[in-house]
């Protein structure tokens, strides 16, 4: 009886399984990314297919400059992954640029960055649009600084968890982890220090995230009664 209830539970788990771990190909077309819902709301924004921009801040100097942020996107390599994995590999998937000068109020608190992939997943075409939130931290250029840097007073950008966005692939359900990095993905984070008087740029990295979709209830007991099937047959062996 012992081989018997062990039989029953690899035939079970085997059934559940089946259909569901294998080899996944994404492909990116297309990275666009839009800047909106800026906090205060008196800024100038300018999206755009590959290049958006938000600016803000009244110049301290005659023929100064706005600060603003840059998005420039990127279209990273084809992506082949086992699934599911827990996480994929970092892709680059575009350029990030604080223009950072020497200005007066407004400033920037926080924007959310919106970035619509086009990708093709195993062969199926999919548009999905992933949610960020960069928060801004405008210092004063008065020491002592809040953040370390090699001009007065670096400022600080740091970008949020996603807080929208995921689709669902061959059974599994993914999502888009963002980070900057200055090294080509060899060290990500979430912040970023810009120096003053200067256009700082690093690059934006992301990466999937994912978990198995749980299976219909109607599916799951058509697999059970397989296993319950194969339960019988098993048992026929032994008795035979």
């Amino acid at each position: 009886m012992k081989q018997l209830r062990w039989a029953v539970v690899a035939l079970v788990v085997f059934a559940l399984c089946s259909g569901q771990l294998a080899a996944a190909t994404i492909t990116v077309s297309s990275v666009t990314g839009s800047w909106m819902n800026p906090n205060p709301a008196g800024v100038t924004i300018s999206n755009g297919a590959d290049v958006s921009t938000v600016s803000w801040g009244i110049p301290i100097r005659a023929g100064g400059s706005q600060s603003s942020y840059v998005f420039d996107s990127d279209v990273p390599p084809p992506l082949s992954v086992e699934v599911p994995p827990t996480v994929t590999p970092w892709l680059d998937l575009g350029n990030f640029t604080h223009n950072n000068f020497p200005i007066r109020p407004p400033s920037l608190n926080s924007i959310e960055l919106s970035l619509v992939l086009s990708m093709m997943v195993d062969g199926t075409p999919i548009s999905q649009s992933f949610l960020y939130t960069l928060t801004h931290n405008e210092t004063n250029n008065v020491r002592p600084c809040a953040y370390p840097g090699t001009t007065i007073c670096p400022d600080q950008v740091s970008i949020s968890a996603p807080s929208g966005g995921t689709f669902v692939a061959g059974g599994v359900r993914y999502t888009l982890e963002l980070r900057f990095s200055r090294d080509g993905g060899a060290t990500v984070l979430d912040q970023f220090i810009t120096e003053e008087n200067r256009a700082n740029t690093a690059d934006l990295f992301g990466r999937f995230t994912s978990e198995l979709v749980p299976i219909p209830e109607p599916t799951s007991m058509g697999l059970i009664g397989l296993g319950l099937a194969g339960l019988l047959l098993v048992k026929r062996k032994l008795t035979a």
